[in-house]
């Protein structure tokens, strides 16, 4: 993990000059990165039968430390807690009351790997303006590109990797949010077939709903059709 920190911190400070702006932050950046990818290698190791990965930006992390695999933060509106029974064989809502949001949300992420949900993000770094001064929202889309681009060698194509060995003969991805199927698609579907894991149609289908949330039906259509 420090060997692929190096090459990821040379391309934030050094590579992409649009944000240079940022060098005081490194060090958050660094905290974010080790913390979220000790969490998501471990939820991705105990994944028996992966089915579907869900393509999101980066984690949100920052003073609360605010990460999808983090059972110590309640859920964001990326994925609430009842969105998990829609990758249920037989989806229903859970009223189950737990002792705790810390029990809680270690049910929705034990859950969701029982059933064969991976999150993955394809930025390593946990942008946040009030802790990096910038967002990926105030990149233009030249910069946004490019620092994908750049952070594709030594992030996204190991997980990809990893993630083609562990797969069900029927992967499916799809992305959360249409704004970012429309800045990523390309080049995700790129690395995507360079791993042998093509998606039908030559497309990544997007499971957001109206008015932002996600649509359960299309994400529950992916482990049931």
């Amino acid at each position: 993990m420090q060997s692929e920190w190096a090459n990821l911190k040379e391309i934030i400070q050094i590579k992409q000059p649009a944000i240079k702006d940022i060098n005081g932050s490194i060090e958050y950046l660094q905290e974010a990165y080790e913390f979220t990818e000790a969490l998501w290698e471990r939820n991705f190791q105990s994944i028996s039968d992966l089915k579907v990965v869900l393509l999101s930006e980066a984690p949100l992390y920052g003073e609360k430390q605010s990460y999808i695999y983090n059972h110590q933060t309640k859920p964001t509106s990326f994925f609430y807690f009842n969105d998990m029974v829609a990758t249920c064989e037989k989806p229903k809502l859970v009223f189950e009351k737990f002792k705790s949001t810390v029990e809680k949300k270690k049910y929705m992420i034990e859950t969701m790997a029982k059933n064969g949900l991976l999150i993955l993000d394809i930025f390593p770094y946990a942008l946040k303006k009030d802790c990096t001064k910038i967002s990926y929202r105030s990149l233009s889309k030249k910069e946004y590109s490019e620092l994908l681009t750049a952070t594709i060698p030594f992030y996204l194509q190991r997980k990809l990797v990893k993630i083609s060995k562990a797969a069900s003969s029927n992967l499916k991805f799809a992305y959360r949010y249409k704004v970012l199927k429309t800045n990523t698609e390309e080049q995700i579907l790129n690395q995507i077939s360079k791993e042998g894991m093509l998606t039908s149609g030559n497309s990544i289908p997007c499971i957001n709903g109206s008015n932002m949330p996600l649509s359960r039906e299309k994400l529950s259509n992916l482990f049931h059709c």
